[in-house]
């Protein structure tokens, strides 16, 4: 190699490919020179006189601040502290790439076709203005400036005779600007990795049925790869559109074949799991809540004096480093918490050097935030490589397992695209959502190109369809229309015969508090009861759609909202309705449909209204002992009627309602009202029914006298001392069971 190599700088688009590039010199004992990834090149090669740079949650502060006095409901974004800081990214997004390309939003008011967005533009025009103003005000700058404020900085780029920068992907207009200022001062190429046609017959393309199943495919391939094609594990990669689906492969990933790029993120510790649920109990508080407390044992001392009291007002930098120090006893990791005390310093310098004033519930805020984008490295994976697209740029492997190959997942839509037409971005010399997609699709091909072996699956179901990219990338290559058992490889390995066997414990289930749901569940299935009362396994929510019971939760907080009030309108029930259409956009069609079912149950409370019937409470809570049993819960609303007695109700959304009579009850497992009806034996109560909401009738339970006899039998048989948690015998109830699976029921 020549002498001067040492002030060569080189520039390679990620980390990975640094790696990759000084793993071909290892058995040469030579000077290596200069290497950066392009993403630190931008960074040291230019600076910014007499500013800071903003960091990201400081800058989100600031633009909550800003728009305080702004309405951008129009925009679709919330002007809530908690849902604005999710939010604000599609408006720093907009800002930097306006900036990137050198555009200003008048440049977009010019557009003939942007005449319907001239009010978006004026509300994100005003906000760019005054968000500017704080930034100067501060002495900062963020991406959005630094395009039109930056310098080169000559004292770094001046130690090297020249600059090659081996690039994958297209440069923004600012980085373009940049690459050509370096050029005039010294040498600097720009080069593209070479690279050479696929060859159809190394490709498989193949659907699966299930999105969980593509774990077994992607074991399948690598099995395939190593024992057949006889390719190095350490020259295969793992590629997931989807990142978060590396959750799935790590549970399955018993073999330990996997390194994961991303890291293990911390969603399921100890310490996001006790800020979840300090910030569910201050804000929306529900009954469950105090098991969860219990359950995570969360620190008495830290909640009820420092954090409760504290919670609606600004605290001091001693409080809220106790405070943290405190959250932080509640993990074991040490891999974390090595995180945490990191986050905790740069928490403190953003709270206590900036003048803020944030309340306590907005720190808690942030804090969760922050926690949710902490990942620890994989220090105990194997050979074969898990990466996200952009981690694949300017690498090359001889095995690419790529999964999720879904319309829905690739290509991914940009956030950046939020604002504007694909039709205005054009017009004003900004990227369009097509542009994005070849972009990716450039990337794509480019990992294929380099490989020897590719395997591909989608998954083909009612939800998913193939990518298009797939026609676009392999015109030639025929699907895989085979349909494999990959549940066999999935389970095999994962053998739950343990939970097929008896489990047999010593236990006194009249010790334990009983709700009526957990009764409920008890009766049904006692395997299903040990799971999720005893053994605490809780389902694994990844998805954004709504649960079942969702919908029904909803429709009580609004009436218990309104209610409270005295509130209970047509005009504020659709109102209270819409809010939560925008939290969730799942559920929209439901919830206009409940805005018409409601109309009767608003006439049907005035009526009870002019009869005397007052609401006399709402999400009454009890626990009490009964039989020397423990019984606790929450009545959804008690009425006082005309005559001074009361009356208990049980709001009911479900369509299928079903009522006990004298040839069912005996078979019921549900005592709910029953629970209500014993919790308030010292008031006079005239009636204890369900509230149907669908139709808004009022349905008494008839058999009551009948059930709490029947109730006094299954809670005598609670006075165990040994306990078989077995499986159910009516398969029926396994249908919606989130343990079929578990216990061999799917």
């Amino acid at each position: 190699m020549p002498t001067n190599i040492k002030k060569t700088l080189l520039v390679y688009p990620t980390s990975r490919a640094i790696r990759e590039y000084i793993s071909t010199f290892r058995s040469s004992n030579i000077f290596l020179p200069k290497i950066i990834s392009i993403g630190d090149f931008f960074q040291r090669a230019i600076y910014t006189p007499n500013k800071k740079i903003i960091s990201m949650e400081l800058k989100t502060i600031y633009l909550q601040q800003v728009v305080q006095d702004i309405d951008i409901k129009a925009l679709g974004i919330s002007s809530d502290f908690s849902s604005f800081i999710k939010q604000s990214e599609y408006i720093f997004r907009f800002f930097n790439e306006l900036a990137s390309e050198f555009k200003t939003i008048d440049d977009l008011g010019s557009a003939d076709t942007y005449a319907h967005y001239l009010d978006h533009l004026d509300i994100l025009r005003a906000i760019q203005t005054n968000y500017h103003k704080l930034l100067e005000k501060y002495n900062f700058i963020d991406q959005s400036l630094l395009p039109t404020n930056y310098r080169i900085n000559t004292d770094y780029l001046e130690q090297f005779d020249n600059i090659r920068i081996i690039h994958e992907g297209i440069f923004s207009g600012y980085e373009l600007k940049v690459i050509a200022d370096i050029s005039e001062i010294m040498d600097l190429d720009v080069e593209y990795k070479e690279k050479t046609p696929i060859q159809d017959y190394n490709i498989s393309i193949t659907p699966i049925s299930q999105k969980l199943l593509q774990v077994a495919f992607i074991k399948q391939k690598i099995y395939e790869m190593i024992s057949i094609d006889r390719i190095n594990p350490s020259k295969i990669v793992v590629l997931l559109p989807d990142e978060s689906f590396h959750e799935s492969l790590m549970l399955f990933d018993n073999e330990k074949y996997f390194n994961f790029a991303m890291g293990n993120n911390i969603s399921q510790s100890k310490i996001v799991q006790v800020v979840k649920i300090i910030n569910k109990v201050l804000i929306n508080y529900e009954p469950k809540d105090k098991d969860k407390r219990e359950l995570f044992n969360i620190n008495k001392v830290l909640f009820d004096d420092l954090i409760e009291p504290n919670w609606n007002i600004p605290v001091s930098k001693n409080i809220f480093i106790e405070i943290f120090d405190g959250l932080i006893l509640h993990e074991n990791d040490e891999d974390i918490i090595e995180k945490l005390n990191e986050l905790k310093i740069s928490l403190t310098i953003l709270f206590f050097t900036n003048d803020l004033d944030l309340k306590l519930k907005d720190m808690f805020k942030i804090i969760q935030n922050k926690l949710n984008e902490i990942s620890v490295d994989d220090t105990h994976g194997g050979k074969i490589t898990v990466l996200g697209l952009l981690e694949t740029r300017a690498v090359s492997f001889d095995g690419v397992i790529v999964v999720d190959f879904n319309d829905e997942k690739i290509p991914k839509r940009s956030i950046k695209d939020k604002f504007l037409s694909s039709k205005v971005k054009e017009i004003c010399g900004l990227p369009t959502s097509k542009q994005r997609e070849d972009l990716q699709k450039y990337y794509y091909k480019n990992l294929f190109d380099r490989a020897k072996k590719i395997a591909v699956c989608y998954v083909d179901s009612d939800e998913g369809s193939r990518s298009r990219f797939i026609s676009e990338i392999f015109p030639n290559t025929k699907e895989d229309k085979k349909r494999y058992d990959f549940s066999k490889i999935l389970y095999t390995s994962n053998s739950n015969s343990l939970y097929k066997s008896d489990i047999i414990q010593q236990i006194d289930l009249s010790k334990r508090s009983w709700s009526a749901t957990s009764l409920k569940s008890y009766l049904q299935c006692k395997r299903m009861f040990y799971f999720n009362y005893i053994a605490k396994i809780k389902e694994h929510d990844i998805s954004l759609k709504p649960k079942g019971y969702e919908l029904g939760n909803i429709v009580h907080e609004v009436l218990e909202k309104l209610l409270k009030k005295d509130n209970l309108t047509l005009s504020t029930l659709k109102n209270e309705l819409s809010s939560y259409q925008t939290t969730n956009p799942y559920l929209t069609m439901e919830l206009e449909i409940w805005k018409q079912k409601l109309i009767k149950f608003i006439k049907v409370e005035d009526e009870r209204k002019e009869n005397g019937i007052k609401v006399f409470e709402l999400e009454k809570e009890f626990s009490f002992e009964y039989n020397n049993i423990r019984l606790k819960g929450t009545i959804d609303r008690i009425d006082k009627l005309a005559n001074g007695n009361y009356e208990i109700l049980d709001y009911k959304t479900s369509s299928n309602l079903k009522i006990d009579t004298a040839k069912t009850y005996e078979k019921s497992n549900d005592f709910q009202l029953e629970f209500y009806a014993l919790s308030q034996r010292d008031k006079m109560i005239d009636g204890v029914s369900y509230y149907d909401l669908n139709d808004a009738t009022i349905k008494s339970e008839v058999m009551l006298n009948e059930k709490i006899k029947l109730l006094d039998l299954h809670l005598r048989a609670l006075n165990t001392t040994e306990v078989n948690f077995k499986l159910c015998e009516d398969k029926v109830q396994c249908t919606y069971c989130i343990y079929k699976i578990m216990c061999g029921r799917e």
